[in-house]
């Protein structure tokens, strides 16, 4: 006969050693989990939840396009990953990878913003005057880098 809570103490022990391969594979990865990462996974979860709401809104629910958000999301993970690695192999491997971070928390940021402000539709007034400003401002510079770099290619 099965003892339950014995068969409930191994599944415990084998799920812990699932989470701690995890976590070793993880951090080999993407390196130690900083408060920047931490932030951006955040922000990540924030800007999936937040276009799903606008989706649900707008009636436009698919989840073809879900799925490449999570793709996209995923990719990022892998971008932070690569160059986490380049770090590794220069030295200086949290530098390289919150540099990377800051770029990428910042469009997070601004993807949330965009989503929230969809929701509420134009004016956004839960939002600080400032928060709103900052963000159009980094939207414009986007794409004002974006035309810089087309015109580069034109070249």
């Amino acid at each position: 006969m099965v003892n339950i809570q014995e068969s409930a103490t191994t599944i415990l022990a084998e799920l812990t050693i699932l989470r701690q391969l995890l976590l070793a594979t993880t951090i080999v990865f993407i390196g130690e989990w900083t408060p920047l990462l931490r932030v951006f996974i955040i922000l990540m979860v924030l800007d999936y939840l937040s276009g799903l709401f606008k989706a649900v809104k707008n009636q436009r629910v698919n989840s073809y396009l879900g799925m490449l958000g999570i793709i996209k999301k995923l990719g990022y993970l892998i971008v932070i990953s690569a160059f986490y690695q380049l770090g590794v192999m220069l030295g200086e491997p949290l530098v390289v990878k919150n540099a990377v971070l800051v770029i990428f928390i910042v469009n997070e940021f601004v993807s949330v913003l965009e989503n929230l402000s969809e929701l509420e539709g134009e004016d956004a007034t839960y939002l600080p005057k400032g928060v709103i400003e900052l963000a159009e401002e980094i939207i414009a510079d986007k794409y004002n880098i974006e035309q810089r770099f087309s015109d580069m290619k034109n070249e």
